[in-house]
């Protein structure tokens, strides 16, 4: 519960979605709800705040991360700027691209797209 309350605190689940949660039945996970998965950065720039991504999803400036640290959704944060080909950009579909984020990455942190659109379907 301890954690749960973490990543309330952080953002990156509601209390609407622990509500949830709380009430289906069998094993209770705190999961954010309407996330894609984008992948582990490929490598790191600049004491990893910028990160490079084998992307296969769109993303766009502004978007909203969630970070899984050690099997918890621990952190949120948002993409800062991403270029391409040492260009930037505002949006990207698809390709190595990089991506700069307000706070330290892990080699081993899975980085998700919140996607409010997909709570629509």
């Amino acid at each position: 519960m301890f954690n749960l309350y973490i990543s309330i605190r952080n953002g990156v689940i509601s209390r609407d979605e622990a509500r949830k949660a709380l009430l289906k039945p069998g094993l209770i996970e705190f999961l954010p709800q309407n996330c894609i998965l984008l992948g582990k950065p490929v490598n790191f720039l600049s004491k990893k705040k910028v990160i490079i991504l084998d992307l296969h999803n769109k993303i766009e400036t502004n978007d909203e991360l969630i970070v899984k640290r050690k099997n918890e959704f621990s952190h949120k944060t948002k993409i800062l700027e991403i270029r391409m080909n040492n260009q930037r950009v505002e949006s990207a579909n698809c390709g190595i691209v990089g991506i700069q984020v307000g706070i330290d990455i892990k080699d081993s942190d899975e980085l998700f797209l919140k996607d409010d659109s997909l709570s629509e379907l």
